[in-house]
């Protein structure tokens, strides 16, 4: 005797009736597709999520409801907008004024090879203290040979600095803005063992400047 299916069940293609009630194949299995997308889910919550991330319903503000208002909260200095050396607000697209013609751009160094002097043993080679003076007293032998002992430069001048603790006062007073760095020296004073560890004895030095009047600048 032949297998007798089941008649298919009339489906109701309209969006509510889907989302209520799903559908059914012909096999009478019963899905969910979504009504605007036609993604078939397995359930009827699984639909439901679907629908609330994929297809979300957005109401306009009406009355009664709370509406959602912004504020905008501007720092009073941090507008991003430029100003002048005097903190004048410029007009939009100006240009930036030109260097003075007489400026030293290497300041506090004289010229570029003190920089460069300067960068290679301090920052590039991290040269010692004793190896920095060793080499200020090449740049006066060097100088000597190559102007004469009897020239006026052929003397403790003839290199920019007489050692190294002259080469870090310079660098020390490199300013880029007017935010200066300050050193301070730190110490540990509380209790000690009778053995204290080195950071409970050492002086610890910290260089820092003033982080608002960076922003500020």
């Amino acid at each position: 005797m032949p297998e007798q299916k089941a008649p298919p069940i009339p489906v109701n293609t309209s969006k509510s009736w889907a989302l209520a009630n799903g559908t059914f194949d012909s096999e009478g299995h019963q899905s969910f597709p979504c009504p605007e997308c036609g993604l078939v889910g397995k359930s009827r919550g699984g639909q439901t999520q679907h629908m609330q991330s994929a297809h979300p319903i957005l109401s306009s503000d009406s009355e009664g409801e709370d509406v959602f208002k912004t504020t905008v909260l501007e720092h009073p200095k941090l507008t991003g907008q430029p100003v002048d050396r005097c903190g004048v607000p410029l007009p939009p697209g100006s240009l930036p004024p030109p260097m003075p013609s007489d400026s030293n751009a290497w300041c506090p160094f004289s010229n570029r090879l003190e920089f460069d002097f300067a960068h290679y043993h301090y920052v590039e080679l991290e040269t010692s203290e004793s190896k920095i003076d060793k080499a200020l007293d090449h740049w006066r032998a060097a100088t000597i040979a190559a102007l004469g002992a009897n020239s006026g430069s052929a003397d403790a001048t003839s290199a920019p600095w007489r050692t190294a603790d002259e080469l870090y006062a310079t660098i020390d007073a490199i300013q880029v803005s007017g935010a200066p760095f300050k050193t301070v020296h730190l110490r540990y004073n509380g209790p000690k063992a009778t053995n204290p560890l080195s950071w409970q004895t050492d002086i610890f030095e910290f260089c820092l400047r003033d982080a608002r009047l960076v922003l500020e600048q």
